[in-house]
């Protein structure tokens, strides 16, 4: 929506916990922007993308080469050996030759009145690959910084978990230029949505009764990825037990079966949590709805960092307050906890 609204060039960063459903929203961009629009999706978890900066130019070019193709327009491809050579030179020099191609390639978006759209996928995986020096990171962000700034018929988009101060504190000046959209957790509506029509034409009314879907909603904290792993454990037991309609005795269970199915899901939530927020968390999970006084109490920490700590677990949407009392926002990560 941002995207298809702003009359300008805009480059945004998606970020969000995992599994909150970033990597799906970058999956349907083709069908949720303008035909004006030719995004392009690239994962930098794939080893081989940012084994060098050849690499990873080549990755980008290809899959430029290969979108503009399947729209009609004929560019010449820039091939990985081209590169590669430029790079025995320095790595600067593929970014020359680089740029050189993409003055070919923009000409033809001008003319067309079309935008690319690059994606990065898992954009923490850059500060990874300077730090074992596969490629310079200095020359990739001051790249970056290049493109936003001075390419017109070029948008970047950068998905990730972490924020760009978190992953280098010296990241921000290379971003000034791009927008942050925070992917959170479902409102009551959507999370009703998704449970009684995740597809057209499923009758989840029929499946799931009103105070089932109020409990999936309540036990799932509207996380989207929660939703549907209840909704999925719901169908197995149905299926197999050749039942038509969910109880709410059904969701109980399900829930307990997803905590064993997904443990790992939760295992790795909780390891990217500080020895502070752990702490907190497990006092919250003790006092249920608190204060930041109460939370002081039970924790021990003092005033500054727990407050500091919540509001670093409300923006990672592991907590939520409501007239200044905490809790934890997803009941079934609390039930993890007690496991």
């Amino acid at each position: 929506q941002a995207l298809n609204r702003e009359n300008q060039r805009l480059h945004i960063f998606l970020t969000g916990e995992r599994r909150m459903g970033k990597t799906s929203t970058l999956n349907h961009l083709s069908t949720l922007l303008s035909t004006r629009y030719l995004p392009i999706i690239l994962d930098l978890q794939s080893p081989d993308m940012l084994s060098s900066t050849a690499a990873f130019l080549s990755k980008v070019a290809n899959a430029i080469y290969t979108t503009m193709d399947a729209r009609g327009a004929r560019i010449r491809r820039l091939e990985h050996t081209t590169l590669q050579e430029a790079s025995r030179e320095n790595e600067a020099a593929c970014y020359h030759l680089f740029n050189e191609w993409l003055k070919d390639v923009e000409t033809i978006l001008k003319r067309n009145d079309q935008t690319l759209l690059i994606a990065f996928d898992e954009f923490e995986k850059l500060e990874v690959a300077g730090r074992e020096r596969y490629l310079s990171l200095a020359l990739l962000l001051n790249w970056i910084r290049s493109v936003i700034q001075n390419h017109a018929h070029l948008t970047l988009l950068f998905s990730g978990v972490r924020t760009l101060t978190d992953v280098n504190p010296d990241w921000p000046g290379y971003f000034v230029n791009v927008k942050t959209l925070k992917v959170t957790l479902l409102a009551p509506e959507d999370a009703r949505t998704l449970i009684t029509q995740p597809v057209p034409d499923f009758r989840g009314e029929d499946i799931f009764g009103e105070g089932v879907v109020d409990e999936i909603i309540q036990v799932s904290g509207c996380h989207p990825f929660l939703v549907q792993a209840i909704c999925d454990e719901l169908i197995e037991a149905l299926n197999f037990e050749r039942r038509k309609r969910a109880t709410h005795e059904d969701v109980a269970t399900a829930v307990e079966n997803v905590l064993q199915s997904w443990s790992a899901y939760f295992q790795d939530l909780w390891a990217r949590t500080s020895a502070q927020q752990q702490v907190c968390l497990k006092a919250l999970k003790c006092l249920g709805h608190a204060s930041v006084s109460q939370v002081v109490q039970q924790c021990a920490l003092d005033e500054q960092k727990v407050q500091q700590t919540l509001q670093e677990l409300q923006w990672r949407d592991l907590v939520l307050v409501e007239n200044d009392c905490y809790r934890i926002a997803i009941p079934v990560f609390a039930s993890w906890l007690s496991v």
